[in-house]
């Protein structure tokens, strides 16, 4: 008899589950389970089952690493509610660094040190209003933010120069100029990093310090912040009319955390760089050769076995071997080179992440001391220091945006 109660309780339990799940405006977790879906099939996947849309809902995604971005109804004015508190505490945070605030200035009976940690921490209103009249006319308030936003807010017009309506687009501006320069805003940040536990974008991600304001006024309910995963992301939700908006928000950050966990999975920012490639031209003795380039800190790296095989038949050719036990790269100069697939063939265009592997190429037996980039599994050598250790003189042609080398005569 009793297990027959309990297995009756686990199928109510299990009914009531499914029923939660299917119920419109309670948020549904996905996760990132397939690194084969897009970012773009798993936001419409999470707005279809979740039943967003225009009316209800905007967002505004940035990798800081990476450039990524993703968007969704960014432009739309929306009501912010208290997330106008952040680009407002930044401008106090500025003006009052550069000596334009009167240090005994007083907002609703506190001192602007108080001023900004209550309204950052604890989101008070009171302050935060007063700290916003001071400023003079909602329209003065929003010019003197246009920095923030990247907008004019003389142009922008309307609603938005009258109450608290922004966009996810400018919010996301905020954040970049709050991220740019974390340094300075790094009392702010702290504020917002204690703000709101277990709530937000912290609902349903703990491994990951997130600096969050959030924002409720009614209809609607906003959340933004930083998200400090190993490549941290910007990210701004604005809801309306929305039921189960907080939680919603939760999920959302979540999908999004765990998208840019499992896309940038490899990443160390100790030895690792971002980079874009570039198809550039180099003339080799006079000859046009298209090469994978890709510009770290001012100089240009190409693909090692690609500099071998167009130098191929040269009186600087030289032989590539790889000691898989001491995982070094073996140059053997005069010697001929054995083309291998994938010489000459570029990776597609899009932005890389590129591996710092110092002291690993040897040159006739010497260790080359210079850096060495492995990007998408091929190994990238700066031209110039490599054309000093092999012998050919490189150059480059400012008019043209091209590198020179020449073989002969050096």
């Amino acid at each position: 008899m009793c297990m027959f109660i309990k297995k009756k309780i686990f199928l109510i339990i299990a009914i009531v589950m499914l029923f939660a799940m299917l119920m419109p405006g309670i948020p549904t977790a996905l996760g990132y389970p397939d690194e084969s879906m897009s970012p773009d099939e798993l936001i419409s996947d999470f707005m279809e089952r979740n039943r967003l849309n225009e009316n209800n809902f905007a967002f505004s995604y940035y990798n800081t690493v990476t450039g990524e971005t993703h968007m969704f109804n960014e432009d739309r004015l929306m009501y912010a509610a208290s997330v106008y508190k952040l680009p407002l505490a930044m401008y106090y945070y500025e003006e009052s660094a550069a000596g334009n605030i009167p240090a005994n200035r007083r907002y609703a009976g506190h001192s602007l040190a108080d001023s900004l940690r209550l309204s950052l921490l604890y989101s008070d209103n009171a302050t935060a209003q007063a700290m916003r009249a001071a400023m003079g006319s909602y329209r003065e308030h929003k010019i003197a933010l246009d920095k923030y936003t990247g907008v004019s807010a003389a142009e922008v017009g309307g609603n938005y120069l009258i109450t608290h309506y922004y966009s996810t687009a400018m919010i996301l501006n905020v954040l970049k100029y709050l991220h740019n320069d974390s340094e300075f805003f790094s009392e702010g940040i702290g504020y917002l990093k204690a703000a709101n536990p277990g709530q937000f974008f912290r609902m349903y991600v703990s491994d990951y310090e997130i600096a969050q304001k959030y924002g409720y006024w009614e209809a609607s309910v906003n959340t933004a912040g930083i998200v400090y995963t190993p490549t941290p992301y910007l990210l701004c939700v604005f809801t309306e009319k929305l039921g189960n908006a907080a939680a919603v928000i939760g999920r959302f950050n979540e999908m999004m955390c765990d998208y840019t966990v499992a896309k940038n999975h490899g990443w160390n920012p100790e030895t690792m760089v971002f980079t874009a490639p570039r198809s550039s031209d180099v003339f080799i003795n006079g000859e046009s050769v298209v090469f994978e380039t890709y510009n770290i800190g001012g100089i240009n790296f190409l693909k090692l076995r690609d500099i071998a095989y167009v130098l191929n038949g040269t009186d600087k050719q030289f032989s590539v071997g790889y000691d898989d036990a001491e995982k070094t790269i073996m140059l053997t100069s005069g010697t001929e080179y054995s083309p291998v697939e994938g010489d000459m063939a570029h990776g597609g265009g899009g932005g890389r992440f590129a591996e710092l592997t110092a002291g690993i190429v040897y040159l006739d037996g010497k260790q080359l001391d210079f850096s060495v980039y492995k990007i998408g599994g091929s190994h990238f050598i700066g031209i110039r220091d490599f054309g000093s250790a092999i012998g050919f003189k490189v150059g480059w042609n400012s008019e043209t945006g091209s590198i020179t080398i020449v073989t002969g005569g050096v």
